[in-house]
Parts: C-alpha cells; sequence; structure tokens
C-alpha cells in the first residue's frame, strides 16, 4: 500500500512540474502589474498570488497563454532579450484593454462557472455531504476544455473538416489531433467518435466520404464490429450489395450478437435467391 501511494505521489509532482515549469518561464517574460484596473468579474480585493493561480487556472484548462485574452499594449513591439542576442521577448500586454473579444467571452464563461458552482452544485445535498470528507465538487475551466481553447466533441470537429475541406483534410487532421492529444482527455479517440461521423454521413448519402472514414476507423479499431457494418451499410447505400454483404459477414464473425447484421445478411440473401 505505501508503495502504491508513493508511486502515485511521484507521479502527480512530475506531472505537475512538467505542467509549471513551462508556466512559469512564459510568466518570466511578462511583467504583471501590482496593482488591478478593470475587473468586473473577479473581486476587486484580489491578491496578485490570487490573480496568478487564478489565470494560469485559465491558462492549464484551455491550453493558451496570456496573449490569448489580453491585447498587446499599442506602439510597443517585440523586444530582444538581450542587447547583442537572444529570442525576442513578445510585446508588453495590456492586462486592463477589453479589445479582444476572447476577454469578453472569458467573463460569460467565468459567471456560468461560478453559477454552476454556486447556484447548482452547491445546493446538491449529495454533493454538500461530500464536502466534508474531501474537496468541495466544483466544475472549472479544464472539466469542459481538457487543454483546448474550443471544447468540441472529436466528432463534431471531423464533420466540419469534412464539411469545409474535404474528408482527405478531416482524416489528416485526426492523425494531427492524436499525436498531440491521445491520452490528455481532450477528445475522445475510442472508435465511437469515427462511427458517429460515418453513420452521419451515410443518413446524409455521402457513402464515399463514410468510407474514407470507416476506412481510418478500420485501420485503428481492426477488432471492431460495428466499423464493417456500417461499411455495409454505406456499401449498400451505393448499390454494391456484394461489398456489403461481404461486410455485414465480417462484422457478424467479430460481433456475433449483432442483430443488425444478421438481419441484413438475411435481407441480401434472400434477395439473391
Amino acid at each position: 500500500m505505501r508503495l502504491a501511494s508513493l508511486r502515485l505521489a511521484l507521479t502527480l509532482l512530475f506531472t505537475l512540474l512538467l505542467v509549471l515549469l513551462p508556466l512559469r518561464a512564459a510568466h518570466a517574460q511578462m511583467v504583471v502589474p501590482d496593482t488591478f484596473k478593470n475587473l468586473k468579474v473577479l473581486p476587486r480585493n484580489i491578491t496578485k498570488d490570487q490573480l496568478l493561480s487564478t489565470m494560469r487556472s485559465f491558462s492549464l484548462g484551455l491550453g493558451v497563454r496570456c496573449d490569448y485574452c489580453h491585447a498587446e499594449k499599442e506602439g510597443q513591439p517585440a523586444q530582444q532579450a538581450a542587447p547583442t542576442a537572444g529570442p525576442m521577448r513578445p510585446p508588453p500586454l495590456d492586462f486592463a484593454s477589453d479589445r479582444k473579444d476572447q476577454k469578453r467571452i472569458a467573463r460569460g464563461m467565468l459567471k456560468m462557472v461560478n453559477g454552476i458552482n454556486d447556484q447548482y452544485l452547491a445546493k446538491i445535498k449529495e454533493l454538500a455531504d461530500t464536502a466534508q470528507v474531501g474537496p468541495r465538487v466544483q466544475v472549472h475551466c479544464v472539466t469542459c476544455h481538457h487543454g483546448v481553447a474550443l471544447p468540441q466533441p472529436l466528432s463534431d470537429v471531423l464533420a466540419e473538416d469534412v464539411s469545409t475541406k474535404g474528408v482527405a483534410a478531416a482524416v489528416k487532421h485526426y492523425q494531427q489531433l492524436k499525436a498531440q492529444y491521445y491520452g490528455s482527455g481532450a477528445y475522445d479517440f475510442r472508435e465511437g467518435s469515427l462511427e458517429a461521423v460515418a453513420a452521419q454521413l451515410t443518413t446524409d448519402k455521402h457513402p464515399d466520404d463514410a468510407l474514407a472514414i470507416l476506412d481510418l476507423a478500420a485501420q485503428e479499431f481492426p477488432q471492431s464490429g460495428a466499423v464493417p457494418f456500417l461499411q455495409g451499410e454505406a456499401l449498400l447505400q451505393k448499390g454494391d450489395k456484394a461489398g456489403a454483404l461481404a461486410k455485414y459477414q465480417h462484422a457478424l464473425e467479430l460481433q456475433p450478437r449483432n442483430e443488425a447484421a444478421r438481419r441484413r445478411i438475411a435481407e441480401l440473401q434472400g434477395a439473391g435467391q
């Protein structure tokens, strides 16, 4: 038990260091004022440490830097870190400015989070009881964002890609997102995300696009019985009954209790007699 607890503590410490060290470097490149102006949601008497902790939670939750919400000071370009050499420091930020829409949106999101925590979760008795033995159950930015600025389900991201850029771009984007975010919780990389996109494309009468997504799904999840069934649905829509039958049979091999595949096989075999 002690060994397991020690391993857990070391894992948490290592994760914390990986997160905080880059943030420390980022904050070292900017000057945070000691007094604050234009606070509209955060308390006016908030301390500098409290404010920085809050800003770090935003940064971690959305996977962004300070300049995502805060505008640059006008007329002050980036500066070199040293007189002779070194990387360019970003321009100083105007923390009081409301020029960026992201800041307005962030205020609205902060009000929403406060409302959920104070007006809803705080009034649920079962959650209030847990606060007596552990931390109070609350939502935070990271609860939905999981380290990405725009918290969309993976299926929605890919569906938008197909609609605006084409299915090849959607497949490439999936691979990029998986390489960057797999294991982080930012997106759901289980087979259901790809299947949902393919099923909707088939419903919308785009079987070729559906098959391209399902080819990717078959590579990612070769033991899935749902993927060949959906391939059969798309092929059937294209009029390829022989190809559809083969896919339904493969789906039944992988998933013997797949009654939908069994019905499709019976329909196609009956039609061929």
